[in-house]
């Protein structure tokens, strides 16, 4: 643990189970942006994106070809695919990021990100929360929750 200021480092586990410390204000701002659902571009040979089109009701997952040499030399209007995200597939796409966060988000940030109800998910929240595995006030785990996170997330499958 580093000396000095409790208040600087935080702990957080991320999906594998291991445990880093960060210096508080040094988080990737890419990752967050990505764990909080937010749209990123994938760039490159093997890169991914994320784009939401709500005026289509609509979240995409993109790909780039992963091998260099064929990235470049396939012509520029070919080398993004794009999968739509299935609607009923969203809610758990949103948990399995946003739950990595051990802050979590605010319920607001589902709707907001989705487009979709929290009433959609209610059910579920409902028996994590009762499970003692949710947060009460945020779309968050418990210390439970957060050992048990992939069981967790499956229950929004």
């Amino acid at each position: 643990m580093l000396a000095g200021n409790n208040n600087l480092v935080k702990p957080v586990v991320n999906v594998l189970g291991k445990l880093f410390l960060l210096l508080t204000g040094e988080e990737s701002r890419h990752n967050l942006n990505y764990w909080r659902f937010g749209d990123y571009l994938g760039i490159g040979a093997g890169a991914h994106g994320k784009v939401t089109f709500p005026e289509r009701d609509s979240i995409e997952r993109t790909e780039k070809p992963k091998s260099p040499a064929r990235y470049n030399a396939t012509p520029h209007a070919q080398l993004r695919s794009a999968a739509r995200i299935d609607p009923e597939a969203v809610p758990l796409e949103f948990m399995m990021n946003a739950l990595r966060l051990t802050a979590g988000v605010a319920e607001s940030h589902f709707q907001t990100s989705t487009g979709l109800s929290l009433a959609s998910i209610d059910s579920v929240l409902r028996r994590l929360r009762q499970r003692c595995l949710l947060q009460d006030d945020c779309l968050a785990t418990t210390p439970l929750g957060l050992r048990y996170l992939d069981s967790v997330v499956a229950e929004f499958s």
